[in-house]
């Protein structure tokens, strides 16, 4: 086997391409057929290059599903936390933020399969650290937002851990119950309702 490439800073242009390529065929092949039933020859055929060709980028299937779930998520979290930088009321803010998830997600059903599902089934995944280091920096985002409400006293004094917890646990199953009931109902709405839940749950 040829030698992996170290990072992606190392890669030119064309290298980079290839290495997109192969990601976007991976979460195509792996949405489509489930992780366990996915081999590298099937996303090395959907991607156009060798199997070998796959592993000079990726040292396996689960570093793929690693890498994918980076590419998937960290640009579009950097737009939207861009989108609503110049929104001053912090719930404001966040609201918006909420609707731009929900906007991702609705547009992109694959999405919420390959993270909700498929991720899950690779062994790596609970204990990658880029991972965890990118979901701590996405919900400690939230968390200060909503720490400065407190601060801004536009919301009752709360224990914002615990909040962040009960909606990460809700967006989870929220985002499960809908892809497995091949997407039945409204998940701007049901997203809406939890939103209200919180806005008066929150209030003084």
């Amino acid at each position: 086997m040829e030698k992996s490439l170290k990072s992606i800073a190392e890669l030119n242009k064309k290298q980079f391409s290839k290495r997109q390529a192969i990601i976007k065929a991976g979460i195509e092949i792996i949405t489509e057929k489930g992780f366990h039933c996915t081999k590298i020859s099937d996303i090395a055929r959907k991607a156009n290059v060798a199997d070998g060709t796959v592993y000079l980028y990726f040292k396996s299937k689960d570093d793929l599903m690693i890498k994918s779930f980076d590419y998937l998520m960290t640009a579009k979290l950097q737009s939207m936390k861009e989108m609503v930088r110049d929104i001053e009321n912090p719930l404001e803010r966040l609201q918006k933020f909420f609707a731009l998830h929900v906007k991702m997600f609705s547009s992109n059903p694959h999405i919420v399969r390959y993270i909700t599902i498929e991720l899950y089934q690779c062994p790596e995944f609970s204990k990658e650290k880029e991972i965890r280091t990118m979901l701590h920096e996405h919900f400690n985002y939230i968390k200060q937002l909503y720490d400065e409400a407190i601060e801004q006293k536009l919301i009752k004094p709360i224990n914002t851990k615990v909040l962040i917890h009960i909606i990460i646990g809700h967006t989870e199953q929220m985002l499960r119950e809908w892809i497995h009931s091949d997407r039945s109902f409204s998940l701007a709405e049901r997203a809406e309702d939890f939103a209200e839940i919180l806005r008066y749950g929150t209030r003084f």
